[in-house]
């Protein structure tokens, strides 16, 4: 879970570093999510 929360926040985090245009308003909770999906999928790859 924390692994999970880790990346959608690492994600999010690249997104706002690399947003020139303020398109963050628009994906910022795509970002999150897509961030978190990305660390639970590899934590679990890495686990086995």
């Amino acid at each position: 879970m924390l692994a999970g929360l880790g990346g959608g926040l690492g994600g999010w985090l690249l997104v706002a570093a690399f947003d020139l245009h303020g398109q963050i308003k628009d994906l910022d909770a795509f970002g999150f999510a897509a961030g978190a999906l990305i660390a639970v999928g590899l934590n679990r790859a890495l686990r086995t």
